[in-house]
């Protein structure tokens, strides 16, 4: 039975990311490449849904469904990713009930340094959150390395867009490379390893 769930899945959820991002950035370029890496988030909540219930051979019902990668989303509240992964939370809500949103913010009024149509972004995502975890009352130096070992230190999987570049992402996914088991990186650059 094991062997029939593992052949079911490989022939339901396909090998969508090694080749299709490399060919979305050859002929549609960085733009095309960003823009399927979005398109792609939904697929990857699908394979850590029902993709798990099909390997476990559990079945494919919400309840079921319904595992501990998925119970609920942190979300660090950056412009770009995060936001873009919570619109994605959101919109899974239907097919995943009991899927909660938990929006850390680092900073009372970090909306506020955003543009316009972010800020916009950002209060719908803090309308839509089941929870709102604000770490500071004020910015620091210190307040964005604060939320993201918050993020880290309350997870048991992370999905990452790193591109290998240095910064707070870096640090996030050296972190969670040292405490957690499951990191997963949706950019999938073939030539890149995650830390050692």
């Amino acid at each position: 039975p094991y062997e029939r769930n593992v052949y079911r899945y490989s022939l339901t959820i396909s090998n969508y990311a090694y080749m299709g991002y490399v060919l979305a950035e050859e002929l549609f370029g960085e733009q095309g490449l960003t823009d399927l890496i979005l398109f792609c988030i939904p697929f990857a909540i699908y394979t850590y849904t029902f993709g798990y219930a099909m390997l476990t051979g559990k079945g494919t019902s919400i309840r079921r469904v319904i595992n501990p990668m998925t119970v609920a989303i942190l979300c660090g509240m950056a412009v770009g990713f995060d936001l873009a992964a919570a619109e994605c939370a959101i919109s899974m809500r239907k097919q995943l009930k009991g899927l909660r949103i938990v929006a850390v913010v680092p900073f009372e009024g970090m909306q506020l340094r955003f543009s316009v149509d972010q800020q916009e972004l950002f209060n719908r995502v803090m309308s839509e959150a089941d929870e709102v975890i604000t770490l500071a009352t004020h910015y620091s130096s210190s307040v964005y390395a604060m939320r993201n070992n918050y993020l880290v230190d309350n997870s048991s999987a992370v999905i990452a867009y790193f591109d290998g570049s240095k910064g707070g992402t870096a640090y996030t996914v050296r972190r969670a490379v040292k405490s957690l088991s499951l990191i997963v990186n949706i950019y999938n650059n073939p030539q890149q390893r995650l830390f050692k």
